[in-house]
């Protein structure tokens, strides 16, 4: 059986403070369903993580590297890895 992964779960994985992390991360782990997520997930998670987490917990997720982390469904590693790539050459843009 496939499941559909939301942001919620993905955001508890990576977030101590998290209160539904203590369910998350070992479900993600453990589960023998396969786990997808799409793309607006993955986006509303990139997002929420940045807001929450900081730069360097969302370009690790968007880098797929934490650990029990599904993949996603349209989001190709490479295409991550331009997204990080990108990224980081904005992180050091100074506005004004």
């Amino acid at each position: 059986m496939t499941l559909i992964v939301d942001a919620g779960p993905l955001i508890a994985l990576d977030d101590v403070e998290d209160p539904a992390r203590a369910f998350a991360r070992p479900y993600f782990v453990q589960s023998s369903e396969e786990l997808v997520v799409p793309a607006p997930i993955t986006a509303e998670a990139d997002y929420l993580i940045g807001r929450r987490l900081g730069r360097v917990a969302r370009l690790a997720f968007l880098a797929g590297h934490l650990p029990s982390c599904p993949p996603t469904s349209d989001l190709q590693r490479a295409d991550a890895a331009g997204f990080c790539e990108a990224g980081g050459r904005m992180s050091r843009i100074t506005p004004g």
